[in-house]
């Protein structure tokens, strides 16, 4: 028998060169027994196994080879690029200490891997030293700048975050993932519209840096921002649309048939299936999808599932995850199941893959939900509205057709709510206002209005609650604009985030609910109508503006929107001057909406269902295939 020491590895060195993985394998295995004890035959097992993407198989190898207390550099980065393929960020851990130890040259690499290993492990305070001493090594790291900012991030170190940011930004000014980074840090910090501008500027100063994570960032927060006007918002949109298109070399040939009157496969994009107001929305249709020729399968692009995920699956036909997919794998996923109609659920929020439809993987493209108004896509061919919330006239606001239905939500009875209890004020002896929307929606402009309310109705109170306001230094900044506005502080009480049945026992504090603009209230405002308190909003002049209006008049309750601030003020006081009103409202509102529009889910199917089938007879004879 051949000793070792004599064998040569030089054919299997040259079948890896060659990319021949599998000759190289089988010549493997040939000389298993005979090599067993020689670390260098180790080393070339876990390279083609990596090389043929049998990364549980390369864990094997690797600890074999460390068996033989011999290890090479190059044997614990190919376990490294395994670990990550797989996510075991506990041995990515190990094996960055191992390579640790492989001298200077690696030292960079084992602590960047090591701070990784540790973030994704959410072994927070530890990441922050990681990237700490990563950031001593190479002060320039843009890897090691992300990570720090997102460990102080989720260590809730909010001003610290925002001084890093800052920081980096500084010392690299034309890096936009570092720009992305101090917006999100000025976001957490609460403020938002700061954010906006600096990022928005830099955008417009950078426009050829600017990457499409950036470009939906803002678009996402564009809907938040008090003084964007309606063009503004849509050229914010734009930006994003045609940065995606960018990535696409060519878009995909369909491998379905145009057949007006066919079973349709429906294609949901979306992360957002659990307990989320898209899942609550989404329950509704899908219940009824069966009495309906469609197929309807999920790419789900987060994996944050929870026990309603479990309840939505059973209500689709197909579930993929693709978190880990890029763009042009989901697009190519969508092609090979035959899509019809793809159904975009996230718009620019968090878990967007926007891109996906720029490859145009199905030849009818749509969004909904997620986002209140245009993607900005130009391969996105509707977008759902009803006559309420994009009124005759507003179409402009998208570049999107519209696909209108007669209400753009549909609820389902919210089961955990708590009985509706009397209103405050019987035994409070005061109104209290209250808005349980996200506090990021309370900027400059709905505090003044507010302050005005409050200045109109004698001992009054407002409770707001929401994340955020369980940190020190974002209370603080918001604390800071309630006195810019000229409210007491001691007529506000600010609430932390709490689960949903106790964030749904909540309103059994509030007499009257007050919407925020101009990103207006959604599944709030129905939340607090099922509850049995009333809410005020003011009429706006886009989508997301809207959405308390359309919800509003489809409960029955049109006059609790006012035209103007004075008429809003007016609306307020009338309404907590009459006490009668505020019990009767409490005594027989849930009923009310049960029989509305907006909890008539079979009709809302139908709809929904209508709608799609007369887009896809328009897309079948416009002959375009």
């Amino acid at each position: 028998m051949q000793s070792t020491a004599s064998f040569s590895y030089q054919p299997i060195v040259d079948a890896l060169n060659a990319k021949s993985v599998d000759q190289a394998l089988l010549m493997l295995a040939e000389h298993s027994e005979q090599l067993a004890s020689d670390p260098q035959f180790w080393d070339y097992q876990v390279a083609a196994l990596l090389m043929a993407e049998r990364n549980t198989e390369v864990k094997t190898a690797y600890q074999a080879c460390a068996a033989l207390n011999t290890l090479y550099p190059e044997t614990i980065i190919n376990a490294i690029k395994a670990a990550e393929r797989t996510g075991d960020m506990e041995w990515l851990e190990e094996l960055s200490i191992q390579l640790e130890g492989c001298g200077t040259e690696h030292q960079f690499a084992a602590a960047r891997y090591r701070a990784d290993a540790l973030w994704k492990q959410k072994k927070y305070h530890q990441s922050l030293v990681a990237c700490r001493n990563l950031l001593k090594l190479t002060p320039e790291s843009v890897a090691a700048l992300r990570m720090l900012i997102k460990n102080l991030l989720n260590l809730a170190q909010v001003e610290e975050a925002v001084i890093e940011a800052n920081r980096a930004v500084t010392l690299l000014p034309d890096n936009a993932e570092l720009v992305l980074m101090r917006f999100q840090a000025l976001i957490a910090y609460g403020a938002v519209e700061r954010g906006f501008e600096l990022t928005n500027a830099w955008c417009n100063d950078n426009a050829e840096l600017v990457h499409p994570a950036l470009a939906s960032a803002l678009a996402n927060f564009s809907q938040y921002h008090s003084k964007l006007t309606v063009a503004e918002k849509r050229s914010v949109c734009e930006r994003f649309g045609q940065l995606a298109s960018t990535y696409v070399a060519s878009t995909m040939s369909w491998q379905t048939t145009f057949e007006a009157e066919k079973t349709l496969h429906i294609g949901l994009l979306s992360g957002d299936l659990r307990s989320h107001p898209v899942g609550y929305f989404m329950e509704a249709l899908l219940q009824h999808s069966p009495q309906y020729d469609i197929v309807v399968t999920v790419f789900d692009t987060l994996n944050e599932g929870d026990n309603f995920t479990t309840h939505l699956r059973s209500l689709v036909d197909q579930w993929h995850n693709v978190v880990d997919f890029t763009n042009q794998q989901i697009a190519r996923l969508i092609q090979s199941n035959h899509i019809d109609i793809l159904i975009d659920l996230h718009g620019h929020t968090t878990g967007q893959r926007l891109g996906v439809c720029a490859f145009r993987p199905a030849p009818l493209q749509l969004t909904w939900h997620g986002f209140l108004g245009t993607t900005g896509v130009p391969e996105i061919d509707y977008a759902f509205a009803d006559p309420l919330c994009v009124p005759q006239g507003s179409e402009g606001e998208f570049i999107e057709d519209l696909l209108y239905i007669p209400s753009y939500y549909c609820f389902k009875p919210i089961a955990i709510a708590p009985p509706v209890a009397p209103p405050p004020a019987i035994k409070n002896g005061f109104i209290t206002f209250g808005s349980l929307n996200k506090p990021d929606k309370h900027n400059q402009g709905v505090l003044s209005l507010w302050a005005k309310v409050l200045d109109s109705v004698p001992n009054s109170r407002l409770l707001l609650k929401g994340k955020g306001f369980d940190l020190p230094i974002y209370r603080l900044e918001f604390e800071r604009k309630l006195l810019l506005c000229g409210i007491d502080l001691a007529r506000v009480e600010l609430q932390p985030p709490s689960a949903r049945r106790l964030f749904l026992q909540s309103y059994q504090d509030i007499d009257i609910a007050l919407d925020p603009f101009p990103y207006s209230g959604a599944t709030t405002t129905v939340e607090a109508l099922w509850c049995g308190v009333p809410v005020l909003a003011l009429s706006g002049d886009r989508m997301v503006w809207r959405m308390a209006d359309s919800i509003l008049t489809h409960a029955g309750h049109p006059e609790w929107v006012a035209a103007n601030h004075e008429e809003f003020v007016k609306l307020v006081v009338e309404l907590a001057s009459n006490t009668d009103r505020l019990v009767q409202l409490r005594s027989n509102q849930r009923e009310n909406l049960l029989s509305s529009p907006l909890f008539d889910s079979a009709g809302y199917a139908e709809n929904v269902h209508n709608a799609l089938r007369t887009a896809w007879r328009k897309r079948c004879a416009s002959g375009e295939w």
